[in-house]
C-alpha cells in the first residue's frame, strides 16, 4: 500500500501545472482610472513602484487631492526606507524623518512632491499649489528623466535599465514545421 501511495504522489508531481498572468491596464489596475487623463501615467508609476494601493483599496481616486501622508508612504516605499516589511504608517514616519516630506497633514503641493521625489531639483511654476492625485502622476512622469542624485533618475532608482534601441528596418514572418508536423510561425526583426 505504501508503494502505491508513493507512486501516486510521484505521478501527481509530474503533472504540469498551469500559471495564469493578469495583464494590467487602465481598465483593471484601479477601478476608477479608465476615464482619467492620467490613466497611462498612473499605470506607469504603479508598475515602477512609485504609487501603490493598500490591501482592500483598489481605487486610485484621481480627482481627489493628494494627501501629504499618501505622498510620504509612496516616497518611503519607493526609496526603500526601513525594512521591506515596514507598514504604511511606518513608511510615513520614516519619510518624515528622512525629510522627504515636511508634514503628514494636509494636502500635498508641487513643492512637496518636488522635495519627496526630486530633492527639490525641478523648477516648479506654482510650488505652493495643491495638486490632485492624477496631477501628481502627470508631474512625476513629466520629470522621470530628471537627475535626482549623482546621475540617477527615478528610472534608475526603480531598477530599470535601458534596453537595445534602434530602428526596425524589416520584419519577416517565418514559418517552420515542427517534428510533429505542425506549422510554427515566428517573427524575425
Amino acid at each position: 500500500m505504501k508503494n502505491v501511495i508513493i507512486l501516486w504522489i510521484s505521478l501527481l508531481l509530474m503533472i504540469p501545472t498551469f500559471a495564469s498572468a493578469r495583464v494590467m491596464n487602465e481598465k483593471n489596475a484601479y477601478g476608477d482610472i479608465a476615464c482619467s487623463e492620467a490613466s497611462e501615467d498612473i499605470l506607469l508609476l504603479s508598475g515602477m513602484g512609485i504609487i501603490f494601493y493598500e490591501h482592500g483599496d483598489a481605487l486610485f481616486r484621481p480627482t481627489e487631492g493628494l494627501q501629504r501622508s499618501d505622498l510620504a508612504a509612496w516616497a518611503g516605499r519607493f526609496f526603500h526606507l526601513g525594512s521591506g516589511e515596514a507598514s504604511v504608517d511606518e513608511l510615513k514616519q520614516l519619510a518624515l524623518q528622512a525629510n522627504l516630506v515636511s508634514s503628514l497633514t494636509g494636502n500635498a503641493t508641487y513643492e512637496d512632491v518636488n522635495q519627496a521625489f526630486f530633492n527639490g531639483k525641478v523648477k516648479v511654476e506654482n510650488p505652493k499649489e495643491e495638486l490632485k492625485r492624477e496631477q501628481f502622476a502627470i508631474f512625476i512622469v513629466d520629470h522621470l528623466m530628471t537627475e535626482i542624485e549623482e546621475g540617477k533618475t527615478l528610472y534608475d532608482v526603480a531598477g530599470y535599465v535601458q534596453g537595445p534601441k534602434g530602428i526596425i528596418e524589416h520584419v519577416e514572418l517565418v514559418e517552420e514545421t515542427t517534428d510533429t508536423g505542425k506549422i510554427k510561425e515566428s517573427y524575425v526583426l
